[in-house]
Order: C-alpha cells, then sequence, then structure tokens
C-alpha cells in the first residue's frame, strides 16, 4: 500500500489536486482511492459540532481504521489533512506512518502551500460548498491565527508544491513524477 498524503492550510487545494490525481490516465497504474478529510468531518458535523476535543477524537479513530484498513488489504490511497504544527497531529501523523508500515506499506507526503493573500482569494470559491468547508474570509483568517497550519512537517520528508505556481492538473504531475523517481512501486 501507498498512502499519499497531502497536506497544507484550508484552501490551499488538497482536494483540487486529489481529484485531478484520481483522474489522471496516470493513475492507473497506481490505482489511488480518494479518502479525503472533508469526507469525516462531513460526518461527524452532520451529527454534532465539528472542533470540539470529541469531534478531533472521532475523526482521528476513523480515519486511522480506514488508513490502516487498506493497508492491510494493500489499497493504496489518497489522504489530505490539515495538519497543525502541535502534538496532537504529530501524534497522529507518526501513529498513520507506524501502521502504514506494520503492513508494508509506504507514505509519501506532500505540502501544498501558496500566500495566504492566494488563500484568502481561494477560501470562498463555490466548489468548497460541495462540502462543510471552511467558506468565509473571516472564518479562515480566524482559523490561521488560532492554528499553525502552515508549517512544513519536521519529523517527514515531504514533496512540496507551492500550488500557486502550478496547476492542479500539473501538481498532480508533479506529485507522479517524484512518485516514480522514488521507485515507490505498487
Amino acid at each position: 500500500m501507498i498512502l499519499l498524503f497531502l497536506y497544507g492550510p484550508p484552501a490551499v487545494g488538497k482536494l483540487t489536486t486529489l481529484n485531478e490525481i484520481i483522474k489522471s490516465p496516470r493513475n492507473e497504474k497506481w490505482n489511488f482511492k480518494l479518502f479525503h478529510n472533508q469526507m469525516v468531518v462531513d460526518i461527524i458535523s452532520s451529527i454534532m459540532p465539528y472542533g470540539t476535543p470529541e469531534s478531533f477524537k472521532l475523526a482521528g479513530t476513523y480515519y486511522h481504521e480506514m488508513i490502516k484498513t487498506c493497508a492491510k488489504l494493500d489499497i493504496n490511497l489518497t489522504f489530505s489533512f490539515c495538519w497543525a504544527d502541535d502534538e496532537g497531529d504529530t501524534e497522529f501523523v507518526k501513529k498513520i506512518i507506524e501502521t502504514t508500515k506494520t503492513y508494508g506499506g509506504k507514505v509519501f507526503f506532500v505540502r501544498l502551500h501558496c500566500s495566504e493573500e492566494t488563500l484568502l482569494k481561494r477560501v470562498i470559491n463555490p466548489s468548497r460548498f460541495e462540502h462543510r468547508k471552511i467558506k468565509s474570509q473571516a472564518k479562515l483568517k480566524k482559523v490561521l491565527s488560532d492554528w499553525d497550519l502552515i508549517q512544513e512537517m519536521s519529523f517527514v520528508d515531504s514533496l512540496n508544491i507551492d500550488n500557486e505556481l502550478y496547476s492542479a492538473e500539473e501538481s498532480a504531475n508533479i506529485i507522479f513524477e517524484n512518485l516514480e523517481q522514488l521507485d515507490m512501486t505498487i
């Protein structure tokens, strides 16, 4: 199993890039399945307020169990996550790495980033209304001031893509090229 783990702040284009990966002809080789953060957020927030310690714990459990099951079944998976530079998220990511490796899998990290100005423009894009995403500039500013969502994970190697410079399709191609160069075979 290969877990393609995209991270970055809200509105950076994680899901847009993952959708390009899934529909790319290059994905025929990899057969990545789409699993993104918002799937779980949508389920939980339809029942309880998201952002509480209980909702974060429940989401973490669901993410972990899905990734563990796919690792056991050798299903290549994409995953998106807004990683905060804090102990809880770092512990979660390390647990995901350990679980994936336990079942012979590999994790490939990709950090998407762009300027805050671009994030503020993107956050009001109509495509964000499909899911229960942050949709206002004021809310995004608050989240960015409350959480450090911009940093690169210091404890893993990450491919860094400034997707202000590249379209989602170009970003997907960069990711595929790097996977192939690293010989991340299935």
